[in-house]
């Protein structure tokens, strides 16, 4: 999301300074969404360096349990003991939650 703002605010601001008379925008939109389906197990906030938080979040399937660490506080997202379809894209430090579907 923020490099579409980055190339949004380059292309504008070449559009409208004067001199500006060829513009060339060239790059790769990553659509690395990932997909993570189950059963909430836990739910746990944390913070992380006393200035980020995560949430943590165990989803049980039929043949795995899989943790993931989602960016912010999160928690109203994950009922436990709820089904659900979380979509989300990897961060480095935390994964940037898109949307939560329940079952």
């Amino acid at each position: 999301m923020f490099r579409l703002l980055k190339l949004a605010s380059v292309v504008l601001l070449c559009a409208i300074a004067p001199g500006c008379s060829y513009v060339a925008v060239s790059g790769a939109i990553q659509t690395n969404t990932q997909t993570a389906n189950g059963l909430v197990s836990i739910v746990q906030f944390n913070y992380s360096n006393g200035m980020s938080s995560v949430t943590v979040v165990t989803l049980v399937s039929a043949d795995a349990a899989n943790t993931f660490h989602f960016c912010g506080d999160q928690r109203t997202q994950f009922p436990v003991d709820t089904s659900v379809q979380a979509k989300f894209s990897p961060g480095t430090n935390c994964d940037n939650l898109i949307s939560v579907s329940w079952h």
